[in-house]
């Protein structure tokens, strides 16, 4: 699940309907697990008594429809509250007002209650599967755990992920009932790295919320991002149960297929998510690159034309353009797409302003990285080994990821550079200890690996090498600037890198007399190098850091992710930071 995805519909389904029942109106609530912890009294669950009838739109999907069970069995105030398309809500609505049910009973008698009814229709519009279930126990402080959600979400969405965790577990302390909370605060800690902690708290929200679509997809995530496909492909083989129509299912399925070479199998699933999302481009593209891999090239180059023509911006563009350059096909018009999206997102780099940098802009650079060893990788493939040499150093020097590493050592390989190749190796496979949020695993590093055994001499260690390159790494970030003043703490910096060098320096925290180091930033080596045609403008945090009794301070470069989140931190809501109070049930 990604950070643009919204948790509202089950978290804003708990919230809003407990905002309603907290005023005590009439019918009742109906007996919950967690119901002993309130005082106020509760009913039984009505039972569905009718027989059903298919929905006449003949279509397949899941509506959410709230509504009362009166004393007599009859139902009223019937309402879609989520649903799969229009259609499919107001045809739930028509067919459940004709339903009747045995009533719900309190101390014995017959009483009306509030429930949710959860509706899966098959293809068809036949009702295959109908859950009768109790809207979340009302609490005090509704409105209060409203707020929260709305600014939770409001840092999910920024991708200010410590704030959306920390907001998240406020709310589980004041309202440890409420659903879809726990998948919030799960997605956040797998952003922030954390994915054990994550993958608890998703699997505590299906013990409470055995039918949560929802979660399923998240603990889903959580198992790709770990590696454990076959226990992702389960997870979202159970969302797929709940609801056959979920693309996101099916789609990240075929995504995991994909990844273990397996692209004839995840075709079958990228064409029952295109059957729900016929435009969603990042599926068109990854269909098409499955399409060339079984042999249909010109199925699969429709498919990715499709895709940029659909949404022609830079990540598409990339996309598509890093698909043909890895099948080595039409590599002209994987040139021409590759500098298509180069363009658009330089566009998005220039007249950069320190005053205020925003957390989308520390990351644009390590989108343009990306992007710079797309090109790279097609002039590679087109042998002009030199251009793609100019761009892998830039693309390395903002993001020293394996697979920009990798490219770059065979390309050192392929001009007679086997020493600078031997260290970039090196350096990528140190990559694995050295930057330990990332994840990485023995595939992320296994050509690298190869390429070093084969430029070894019998007598180098590898291990020996892997510790210089891991030297090698710290020293990209780092550097020594003189303490003439013997200044004590530290302060933090933005650099803009632009073509010709650093063109400016800011301080942003730390004390004033830190501005003394400004000169030193901008005079230094760039922590980055920009390929001269790209008239780019790109913002680089770090520190200084200075001890009374040392005659250098040191200067150490933040990755993009890290500067990314810390600037998103800083720039969260003002509440959302300092309320740390909860109110008690």
């Amino acid at each position: 699940m990604r950070p643009n995805s919204l948790f509202y519909s089950t978290v804003g389904l708990c919230l809003l309907v407990v905002g309603a029942w907290a005023q005590g109106d009439e019918p009742m609530q109906v007996c919950t697990r967690t119901d002993l912890l309130y005082s106020s009294p509760c009913a039984s669950l009505p039972n569905l008594v009718s027989r059903p009838k298919p929905l006449p739109s003949h279509l397949g999907g899941i509506a959410i429809v709230g509504l009362i069970v009166g004393g007599d069995g009859s139902t009223r105030n019937v309402h879609v509250i989520k649903s799969d398309g229009a259609e499919i809500g107001e045809g739930a609505v028509a067919e459940v007002k004709t339903w009747k049910f045995s009533p719900a009973t309190y101390e014995s008698k017959a009483v009306a209650v509030d429930v949710l009814l959860e509706i899966s229709f098959e293809e068809g519009g036949k009702p295959s599967r109908i859950r009768v279930g109790a809207p979340p126990v009302p609490f005090a402080h509704a409105d209060q755990v409203k707020i929260w959600y709305a600014e939770a979400n409001g840092a999910y969405l920024r991708e200010d992920f410590p704030t959306s965790a920390s907001i998240a577990r406020r709310i589980l302390k004041a309202a440890p009932q409420c659903r879809g909370v726990r998948v919030l605060l799960g997605m956040s800690l797998l952003h922030m790295d954390d994915r054990d902690e994550g993958r608890a708290a998703i699997e505590d929200e299906i013990k409470l919320d055995p039918d949560s679509s929802v979660a399923y997809d998240a603990l889903g995530t959580i198992y790709m991002a770990q590696r454990q496909y076959e226990d992702a492909i389960s997870q979202f083989q159970k969302q797929i149960a709940i609801n056959p129509k979920d693309f996101d299912a099916h789609q990240q399925i075929g995504m995991i297929l994909k990844r273990q070479k397996r692209c004839r199998d995840a075709i079958s699933e990228f064409d029952k998510a295109l059957a729900i999302a016929p435009t969603h481009t990042p599926t068109l593209v990854a269909h098409g690159d499955c399409m060339i891999d079984a042999g249909d090239t010109a199925k699969g180059i429709s498919e990715m034309e499709k895709a940029v023509n659909l949404a022609p911006n830079s990540q598409t563009w990339n996309s598509a353009a890093y698909a043909l350059a890895e099948r080595n096909v039409r590599l002209d018009l994987a040139e021409k797409w590759a500098d298509t999206a180069m363009t658009i997102q330089s566009a998005n780099m220039v007249n950069t302003s320190l005053e205020l940098v925003s957390a989308t802009q520390m990351r644009m650079g390590s989108s343009l990285a990306s992007f710079w060893d797309t090109f790279a990788w097609v002039r590679f493939k087109q042998g002009d080994f030199e251009e793609a040499r100019r761009y892998l150093e830039a693309s390395w020097s903002l993001v020293p990821s394996p697979v920009i590493g990798t490219h770059l050592g065979q390309t050192y390989e392929k001009l007679n550079r086997a020493t600078d190749a031997t260290r970039i190796y090196a350096m990528v496979l140190a990559t694995v200890d050295f930057y330990h949020t990332m994840n990485f695993q023995p595939e992320d590093v296994a050509e690298a690996n190869e390429g070093l055994k084969r430029l070894i001499n019998p007598s180098d260690s590898i291990p020996s090498l892997v510790k210089q390159g891991r030297v090698d790494l710290e020293a990209m970030g780092s550097a020594t600037l003189p303490n003439p003043a013997h200044d004590s703490g530290s302060a933090d910096f933005t650099l803009k890198i632009a073509p010709e060098g650093t063109s400016e320096a800011r301080r942003i925290s730390g004390s004033a007399q830190f501005d003394e180091f400004l000169d030193a930033l901008r005079a230094m080596k760039p922590p980055t190098v920009i390929p001269q045609r790209m008239r780019v403008e790109i913002p680089r945090r770090g520190t200084v850091s200075c001890k009374a009794e040392e005659s250098e301070c040191r200067w150490k470069l933040f990755a993009a992710k890290e500067a990314a989140e810390l600037t998103a931190k800083e720039q969260a809501s003002p509440n959302a930071l300092t309320k740390d109070s909860s109110p008690t049930p």
